[in-house]
């Protein structure tokens, strides 16, 4: 199985679009996928509760088995940043692990959208790197480029 995580420097630089169009060539190719989005702080609130946009649509459009909880498993909400500020912290890695396990399972290939930029996620243990790490997966990196300025932002995250 193979995984990959699609992350950047800021926001707005088309990861999901990236992923949808990653997602849709693996499926073609006759692989079985799966998607997540680790740490969601863009996060909406709905009558059904908290939610990532970007994860609910990823779930739709690709018509994902796996429970919203399971594709988007650690929502940086309001209330959970200050949470965490005031000392209480869960075991967001842990979290992430198990929601990780039941999305990879049984699939060829999983696709992963990072937050907003690269540090975000960092307060939860949790920053793209931290990611990466915990489960093992290489990193596509994307910047918009706007200047040769850009050269700094993406060396700043080696």
């Amino acid at each position: 199985m193979a995984t990959l995580y699609i992350a950047s420097t800021e926001t707005f630089v088309g990861k999901s679009a990236i992923c949808a169009a990653l997602l849709t060539q693996f499926r073609a190719q006759g692989r079985s996928v799966g998607y997540m989005k680790p740490v969601s702080v863009a996060v909406a609130q709905t009558e059904s509760g908290a939610v990532d946009q970007d994860a609910r649509l990823m779930r739709e459009l690709f018509d994902l088995q796996e429970s919203p909880e399971h594709i988007a498993p650690v929502l940086a909400t309001t209330r959970v940043i200050e949470g965490v500020l005031q000392g209480d912290k869960p075991d967001f890695r842990s979290q992430l692990q198990t929601a990780y396990s039941a999305v990879a399972n049984g699939k060829d290939v999983v696709v992963l959208e990072g937050a907003n930029t690269w540090a975000e996620g960092a307060l939860l243990d949790l920053s793209a790197d931290q990611v990466s790490d915990l489960l093992s997966a290489p990193v596509l990196l994307i910047n918009r480029f706007r200047s040769i300025s850009a050269v700094d932002m993406i060396m700043s995250v080696r």
